[in-house]
């Protein structure tokens, strides 16, 4: 059990690079202050060929209730309502992108208010292309 967070300065690098042959992020997207920074983040701590696993949501402003309701206009992808974003932004910090598919199993689910996709996005360098990289598994 943690006891207390001690906090890195911004910029701080908190793994050696090509460390990760899988980073997988649910729902946290939509809460970051600086997406670039954390995807930059990831495409250092990957392996070549590494991949990473986003799954998340399209959330209207109308999602945000409790303790998030003041940071909504804070958080960039907060409210974001395109499936196209998520991935464009992966793809300008240099990943290549596999898939961008809705989770279907999970939107057809009574409890689910928001609808959920996935992105499968993947580091190409050091030696290798997206033609040598496998197709991923359906997701």
């Amino acid at each position: 059990m943690f006891t207390s967070i001690d906090f890195q300065p911004v910029g701080t690098v908190h793994f050696s690079a090509e460390q990760f042959d899988v980073i997988i992020s649910r729902q946290l997207v939509n809460r970051l202050f600086d997406p670039l920074t954390a995807f930059s983040n990831w495409l250092f701590w990957l392996k070549p060929g590494g991949t990473v696993i986003a799954i998340y949501g399209l959330y209207g402003r109308s999602a945000w209730t409790g303790n998030f309701e003041e940071e909504v206009d804070l958080l960039p992808l907060s409210a974001c309502q395109s499936m196209a974003t998520l991935p464009y932004l992966l793809e300008k910090t240099g990943f290549e992108i596999e898939a961008v598919n809705l989770t279907t199993a999970t939107n057809t689910m009574p409890a689910t208010r928001t609808m959920r996709y996935v992105v499968v996005a993947r580091k190409v360098g050091a030696g290798c292309t997206g033609a040598d990289l496998a197709t991923p598994a359906s997701v």
